[in-house]
């Protein structure tokens, strides 16, 4: 349908390319609000256990199959401690908002195919730093493409800005609730070109990380005892 209307100077201004611009915006907003909808009402369910909110968030994006990361601070020289978690005919929405309602440190969200619980306390981490362009080799091992992300000089200088040790190595493939993922990847499909991202994040950037490595999931961990702070980053699903 093509709709015209009547301009002060006689002429006709025709509203056909802005109808088509927005009915590309509405159907690509529709179906993102999709595909959010059906990730998020999987039925994921965790069995009677006693594990960390971080262990338990791990198994319900495990379960969804959906990549992430999960950003946790301790203060005043706090440890993780366990729980117990029973969250059986859970969708995935749900059992992250249960955590959520017994940890306020647990809100999450889900962005560009990805879920980011703690995503408040990020400005708090290294997590925040921009980083002006970023290279992902699909191939890379976890733990070698965290390496080169924390190498970057933006990451660099929000390390000397929290005043973490630089000399240390926080990036470690497994933890006690690790969860390996099995028959994920197909070997026999073709390389996967480097990816490049710009401006982004690095909660983002490992996001993207997690994604192309077959749904994996990241733990953040920060801990501040007295005037001493350190940070680790475990690959938790792999």
């Amino acid at each position: 349908m093509l709709i015209r209307a009547h301009v002060s100077n006689g002429g006709v201004f025709t509203f056909t390319a802005f109808l088509l611009m927005f009915a590309m915006l509405y159907l690509g907003q529709g179906t993102v609000q999709a595909q959010e909808s059906a990730v998020l009402s999987r039925s994921v369910g965790i069995k009677d256990t006693n594990t960390s909110p971080d262990g338990a968030i791990a198994l319900l994006l495990h379960a969804g199959g959906v990549p992430g990361g999960i950003i946790s601070l301790y203060d005043r020289c706090l440890q993780p401690s366990p729980q117990r978690f029973f969250l059986q005919g859970f969708t995935l929405q749900q059992g992250l908002d249960s955590i959520a309602s017994i940890d306020a440190s647990r809100k999450w969200a889900y962005r560009n195919g990805a879920i980011l619980v703690g995503q408040q306390l990020q400005t708090r981490t290294i997590l925040s730093a921009i980083l002006d362009d970023v290279e992902f080799r699909p191939s890379d091992a976890l733990t070698l493409s965290t390496q080169r992300l924390l190498e970057t000089g933006e990451v660099r200088g929000r390390i000397r800005a929290l005043k973490f040790d630089e000399g240390m190595n926080p990036v470690i493939i497994s933890g006690f609730y690790a969860i390996s993922r099995t028959g994920n990847r197909d070997q026999t499909l073709p390389p996967v070109p480097p990816i490049h991202l710009h401006q982004v994040t690095l909660s983002d950037s490992l996001n993207s990380v997690a994604a192309i490595n077959g749904k994996a999931v990241w733990l953040y961990e920060q801990f501040e005892c007295g005037d001493k702070a350190t940070f680790r980053i475990t690959w938790v699903v792999k």
